[in-house]
């Protein structure tokens, strides 16, 4: 089963959404068709956007951290111990694929997909996700 770290743009709008390519994305997660792998860092990072930007119940929020750790593995890679041209929030997602041995990190983040790959990990959007993998 292929590796892949749902970064927290496509996590949110997944869950805001349904029926785009972030919502088709993380449902192969969840109905597990990938393996999916998250740290605290993203756990937090889509509890804080919720709540803040988004004003979702902290009940609702809990919910849906609960429905993404029960189809995600974890570990807690928050860094890594080179310097890379990503934004600070975005190298704790780097190195979460990393110690996964992740194969892509799903994002609409445009820096990342900028960069397109970083060693053996691709920075790929859920469109292009959903193509390459169903």
């Amino acid at each position: 089963m292929i590796c892949v770290v749902i970064d927290t743009n496509i996590l949110v709008s997944g869950f805001l959404y349904p029926g785009g390519a972030p919502s088709r994305v993380v449902n192969l997660a969840a109905d597990g068709a990938i393996r999916n792998t998250t740290n605290p860092y993203i756990i937090d990072e889509f509890g804080r956007i919720l709540t803040s930007k988004f004003k979702r119940p902290q009940a609702e929020t809990d919910g849906l951290i609960g429905i993404i750790k029960g189809f995600s593995d974890m570990n807690d890679a928050l860094s890594l111990p080179f310097k890379i041209g990503l934004d600070a929030n975005d190298v704790p997602i780097l190195a979460c694929a990393i110690a996964a041995e992740a194969r892509f990190i799903i994002t609409g983040d445009r820096k990342m997909l900028g960069l397109g790959r970083h060693e053996r990990v691709r920075f790929i959007s859920a469109a292009d996700a959903l193509q390459l993998l169903t």
